[in-house]
C-alpha cells in the first residue's frame, strides 16, 4: 500500500511585475476561482475615478441558462448597514439625533435601554444578542415580521455584556436603528434611505423588497452550486432583515455609492472621519476597518441565504472593489479581493493552482463508498467529469493534483488534502483525509 502523500500546497505565489494588463490579470485571477467552481457572480474594480474592470461570471439563473452581467441584481446582505449608518449620521448632522441618545428615549420599556446608546448600536457594542443566531431562525425567517414582533424577540434575551464593554457583531442593533429612523423621521425606513441616499446618487437599481422585485436582471440565489447539485434558495421576506440586511443592488450602483463617499456627497468630512474610526475593535459607524500596504481599508461583507457580497474601499487612493455572488456556499470573496488589491498595487498575489488533467477512466477508479466508522462514510462520485465527495454533512469537489492525490477548497484558509491508497495489485482500497495539525482520517473502501 502506498504511504500517505505529504501535504501539497494549494496555491502558488506569482510575481506581479509591471502594472500593464491589470484588467487581464484581474480576469485571470477571478477566472481561476471560477474554474474551480468558487465564484459565480459579478466583479467591478475602480481606481482613481475610473472603472478599470467590470465583468460577470457564471449563471444568473441556471434554470433558464441566463448569465451574470454588469446589470445583474443581487441581494447584498449586511452591506445594507452602510446605508443605515449613513442615514443615522445625516440625522445627527441635522440635530435630530445624538450619538449618546439612549435606546430608552425611543423604547422606555426596553431592558437596560437607558444604558444603550445610538453609538453602541452603530458599533456593535450594545450587548444585545444577534437575533439571527437563534436556532430556529432559518425556519422563521420566511415569515414577514414587524416592529412589534421584533421588539418582543429582542426583549426576551438578556444582554450578553454591559453596553460599551466590547465588540460583538449583532444584526439586532441595526434593526433597532432602522426603527429609530422611522420614529425620528415619521416615515418608513425604506423611503428615508431612498430620499436621502439612493435618489441623490441616482442608484436606480437598488432597493429593499427582493422577493417582490420584478426585473429580468434579478439573479437566482443558490445555497449549493456544484456540478452534483444546484439548490435554489427561496427568497426571504425583507422585513426579517430590515435595516440590517434587506437591500439589493448592482455593482454599478454600489460604485455610485463609493463615489458619493469619495466626493463628500453622503455626509460631511468630519462625519466621514468618525465613520472610519474603529471603536472597540475594527468596526466604526457602518464600516469594517482593515489595512493593506500601509493604507486604511474600509468596507463590508454581506451574507444572505443564496448570496454573498464583498466591498473593499481604500479611500486615500480612490480604490473600490465590489464582488457580488449569487451562491452562499462560496467563502472565497475575501481571498479574491485581496488578490485584486495586490494586482492594482503591483504586489505578489496567490493564484489557485489549476486541476491536473486526469481522464474519465482514471477518475472512475476512485468512485465508491469509503467508511470511516459504522456511522460515518463518504461516497466518491463522478459527475460530468468532476470527482465529487459526498458525506451526510456536505458535498465537495475533489480537485486533482496528480494521480491518487487531490485537494478540496472547503473554507477560506482551510484546504484539505485527500490521498487514495492502493494495495499490491494497484486497486484503490482506502482514502486518507488530511486536515492538517496531524489530523488524518482513514476510510476503507466498501464498494
Amino acid at each position: 500500500m502506498k504511504t500517505l502523500f505529504a501535504f501539497l500546497f494549494c496555491f502558488m505565489l506569482l510575481p506581479y511585475g509591471k502594472a500593464q494588463n491589470v484588467p487581464l490579470k484581474i480576469d485571470s485571477l477571478i477566472s481561476a476561482y471560477v474554474n474551480l467552481n468558487k465564484f459565480n457572480g459579478v466583479a467591478l474594480v475602480a481606481y482613481r475615478g475610473k472603472i478599470i474592470f467590470e465583468k460577470g461570471y457564471g449563471w444568473k439563473d441556471f434554470a433558464d441558462k441566463s448569465l451574470n452581467n454588469a446589470n445583474t441584481i443581487f441581494q447584498i446582505g449586511s452591506i445594507t448597514k452602510e446605508f443605515t449608518a449613513a442615514v443615522i449620521l445625516k440625522l445627527i448632522a441635522q440635530k435630530k439625533l445624538g450619538l449618546e441618545d439612549k435606546l430608552s428615549k425611543f423604547y422606555p420599556d426596553f431592558p437596560k435601554g437607558d444604558s444603550i446608546s445610538i453609538k453602541n448600536l452603530l458599533t456593535h457594542t450594545s450587548g444585545i444578542p444577534d437575533y439571527t443566531h437563534r436556532p430556529d431562525f432559518e425556519k422563521i425567517s420566511v415569515i414577514p415580521t414587524n416592529e412589534e414582533n421584533m421588539l418582543a424577540q429582542l426583549k426576551q434575551q438578556p444582554l450578553e455584556f454591559s453596553p460599551g464593554e466590547r465588540f460583538k457583531y449583532s444584526n439586532s442593533g441595526y434593526v433597532l436603528l432602522g426603527y429609530i429612523i422611522e420614529k425620528v423621521t415619521h416615515q418608513h425606513y425604506e423611503r428615508v434611505v431612498r430620499e436621502m441616499l439612493l435618489s441623490p446618487l441616482k442608484m436606480e437599481n437598488t432597493g429593499f423588497d427582493y422577493k417582490g422585485l420584478k426585473s429580468a436582471n434579478k439573479s437566482q440565489g443558490y445555497t449549493v452550486f456544484s456540478v452534483l447539485e444546484k439548490k435554489v434558495c427561496p427568497v426571504i421576506d425583507s422585513s426579517e432583515f430590515f435595516a440590517a440586511g434587506a437591500m439589493y443592488s448592482t455593482v454599478g450602483d454600489l460604485y455610485k455609492w463609493h463615489q458619493g463617499w469619495q466626493q463628500g456627497l453622503v455626509v460631511t468630512e468630519e462625519l466621514v472621519k468618525a465613520a472610519y474610526t474603529p471603536f472597540k475593535g475594527t468596526y466604526g459607524y457602518g464600516w469594517d476597518m482593515d489595512s493593506v500596504y500601509n493604507k486604511q481599508v474600509v468596507g463590508h461583507s454581506g451574507a444572505m441565504f443564496g448570496f454573498r457580497a464583498k466591498m473593499v474601499r481604500i479611500p486615500s487612493d480612490d480604490l473600490f472593489i465590489i464582488l457580488l455572488n449569487n451562491r452562499s456556499d462560496d467563502p472565497y470573496l475575501a481571498a479574491i479581493s485581496k488578490g485584486i488589491s495586490a494586482i492594482v498595487y503591483q504586489q505578489p498575489y496567490v493564484l489557485p493552482v489549476p486541476a491536473a488533467r486526469l481522464s474519465r477512466k482514471e477518475l472512475k477508479i476512485y468512485t465508491g463508498r469509503y467508511e470511516f466508522s459504522s456511522t460515518d462514510f463518504a461516497d466518491i462520485l463522478l459527475v460530468d467529469g468532476h470527482l465529487m465527495g459526498r458525506s451526510p454533512r456536505r458535498t465537495l469537489e475533489l480537485i486533482a493534483r496528480e494521480k491518487d492525490h487531490f485537494w478540496v477548497m472547503e473554507r477560506e484558509g482551510e484546504e484539505g488534502e485527500i490521498t487514495f491508497g492502493r494495495n499490491g495489485k494497484g486497486e484503490v482500497i482506502e482514502i486518507y483525509l488530511n486536515k492538517g495539525k496531524g489530523e488524518i482520517r482513514v476510510g476503507k473502501k466498501t464498494r
